[in-house]
């Protein structure tokens, strides 16, 4: 799923209830869903869009598995999350922050929950 974090995500918005019915008349096995603004980040430059959550809570009802988002400069991912960011290794979702392309990297804040692992440097050899 392509979904803009540049128009209205409100609960109710012509985004928001596509999404439900999309995902509604899904019989795909797995879900992934992608934006540019993250719900959840560790970054330093560009803070939590908590605007996203409705798209957020649609993609959690209807058990999608993975959220990629970008903005912040940098590559994080956190553990299984509710739409509240409660760990949730049950039903939640995987939320990865991918960032790398465009301006240079920039660093994460100190570590936000769930996130994993702590640290998430890697080297380019590292394979």
């Amino acid at each position: 799923m392509s979904l803009n974090s540049e128009v209205s995500m409100s609960a109710g918005s012509a985004q928001e209830t596509w999404l439900r019915q999309d995902l509604a008349a899904s019989t795909k096995p797995c879900t992934a869903a992608y934006w540019h603004k993250p719900l959840f980040t560790s970054g330093a430059n560009h803070s939590p869009n908590t605007a996203t959550r409705p798209l957020y809570q649609a993609l959690y009802d209807y058990d999608a598995e993975v959220v990629v988002t970008g903005h912040n400069h940098h590559y994080e991912r956190f553990a299984p999350m509710n739409p509240q960011g409660t760990l949730d290794n049950t039903n939640g979702i995987q939320s990865f922050v991918a960032g790398m392309g465009g301006v240079g990297s920039t660093a994460s804040a100190p570590s936000s929950p769930n996130r994993w692992p702590a640290t998430t440097t890697r080297s380019a050899s590292s394979s």
